[in-house]
């Protein structure tokens, strides 16, 4: 037996009795080594070299060179036939330099033929694609250090001579726009800035305890054993626990009142995915934008009401409507769904819901109040409200497209209806209704408020929404809207059960 990619076996070990020698040629996975040697406190030469990763296309042509020297230095007889196991070889790499970007980079002009021959001193087999582009394969014993472009520009740089680099007492500088990704992300930050959030920036560790309020099923948390990090050796594996942190440290400094603080965040969570018998766990590392608001309400007391906590709500819900608008355009819309079973102890079950865009499996995160537990772990006597969503997907949009409009010529004529239906019936589904009839000179469909009580009876609630008419050309006589409204009600009444409030 042996410790893979550290240290040999105790009964495979060679002395001056060996006659007979197997060899074996293998590699191993880095982080697997890495882990291994610190938790045995074993430090060797092979654990030293296989932790910076071993291409495996190079084994075989080490286990040749091995065998020859011991037969060429010991006399010994090379025995015919070799086992082979593992997995499939990987593909050569192949990297495309472009002389243009080399030209920019450097300063100085490489002729194509010059920069071939200097590839190729590199064992980098090298062919011109384009008149501007050389198609570059990586040597296996490179394939760790030459990946990208700019790898093969400072080769190239290395080999031809840094002497040969002019050196000049002014530099010209290009001014370019800022990249989109850099532009989204300074526009996320206005945005939510502008909503009355704060941006904080908090630590990476949490404890194990808090850790574990926002693990899904099937994920771990990811620690470290570094002694030095005491109660905290566990990486946080949502922004929220920094964020929930940082409300604790803001309640006991007494910074602001309960029901005004806003906080947000984006930065990267880490977790674990536990592999399969014998494997590695996999790390998951994901950025995320993390928003936690207080409930608004009565500065001098801790509690909330129904209507309260509806109201914040509603207001996050705004947010993140209102962020994404901002990144895809004013057309684009959130999906939002109620969950009734939350996928962390985080999240309280009385009011959750997950954030599509686009696509029904586009998740892209969820918000809702935070639990009671949670709140316990982190010593806040506030409730709130809380939200996590993957960045990607929002930027993605940025910048987007938007087009102006001539104001209209003539005026709008509202008109609102209050539906009385069933607790379960969320907004989502009398908006589909509204937008799916196709109501003539309908310009939009809003929601106003909701009522609940004795007046509307138990189990139910009186949802109000503002229809918005306007014709292009003229405006609109009250015959032309009434109709338009019986029809949205009929529909109602037919599809949701729903009766019109007087």
């Amino acid at each position: 037996q042996s410790l893979a990619g550290v240290m040999g076996g105790a009964d495979s070990e060679v002395d001056e009795s060996t006659v007979d020698i197997v060899f074996e040629m293998a590699t191993w996975d880095p982080v697997t080594v890495r882990t291994q040697a610190r938790r045995l406190n074993i430090n060797t030469d092979a654990g030293y070299r296989f932790q910076r990763g071993i291409d495996p296309r190079s084994i075989e042509t080490a286990a040749r060179r091995a065998v020859s020297l011991i037969c060429e230095l010991t006399g010994g007889t090379l025995a015919g036939g070799v086992l082979s196991e593992g997995a499939p070889l990987p593909e050569d790499q192949v990297v495309e330099l472009r002389l243009s970007r080399a030209r920019t980079v450097l300063g100085i002009d490489i002729a194509a033929g010059d920069a071939i021959h200097l590839m190729r001193s590199l064992d980098i087999e090298t062919h011109q694609g384009d008149e501007d582009t050389l198609r570059c394969t990586i040597p296996p014993h490179r394939s760790r250090d030459l990946t990208r472009e700019a790898d093969l520009v400072e080769e190239l740089a290395r080999v031809h001579g840094y002497d040969k680099i002019p050196t000049t007492p002014k530099l010209t500088a290009a001014v370019r726009a800022p990249q989109p990704r850099r532009r989204a992300m300074t526009e996320l930050g206005r945005v939510l800035t502008g909503l009355g959030f704060d941006e904080t920036v908090t630590f990476s560790f949490t404890s194990p305890e808090r850790a574990s309020l926002f693990l899904a099923d099937g994920i771990d948390a990811a620690s470290v054993d570094d002694e030095r990090r005491g109660g905290e050796p566990t990486l946080r594996p949502s922004v929220l626990a920094g964020l929930l942190a940082c409300r604790h440290a803001n309640q006991s400094a007494r910074s602001a009142p309960p029901g005004t603080i806003r906080l947000y965040e984006v930065a990267s969570s880490f977790a674990e995915r536990a592999g399969a018998a014998g494997e590695a766990a996999t790390s998951i590392e994901k950025q995320q934008l993390a928003m936690l608001m207080d409930i608004p309400g009565n500065p001098e007391s801790m509690k909330r009401s129904a209507e309260e906590t509806q109201e914040g709500l509603r207001i996050m819900r705004g947010v993140i409507d209102t962020l994404v608008r901002s990144m895809h355009g004013p057309d684009a819309a959130p999906i939002v769904t109620p969950l009734d079973a939350p996928w962390a102890e985080a999240w309280d079950t009385a009011a959750l819901a997950k954030v599509q865009l686009g696509a029904e499996s586009n998740v892209i995160g969820g918000f809702g109040l935070v639990s009671a537990k949670a709140l316990k772990a982190f010593d806040i006597d506030t409730p709130l409200i809380a939200c996590e969503l993957a960045v990607d997907p929002i930027v993605a949009g940025y910048p987007p497209a938007s087009a102006a409009h001539a104001l209209p010529s003539f005026p709008a004529t509202d008109r609102d209806v209050s539906l009385i239906l069933e607790e379960s019936i969320p907004w989502s589904r009398v908006e589909a209704l509204a937008g799916g009839l196709g109501l003539e000179f309908c310009e939009s469909c809003g929601f106003v408020g909701t009522f609940r009580g004795k007046q509307v009876g138990a189990g139910r609630k009186s949802v109000t929404l503002r229809l918005r008419f306007r014709a292009p050309d003229r405006t609109l006589r009250r015959e032309e809207v009434e109709p338009q409204v019986e029809t949205l009600v009929g529909a109602a009444k037919r599809d949701l059960g729903a009766e019109v409030r007087a």
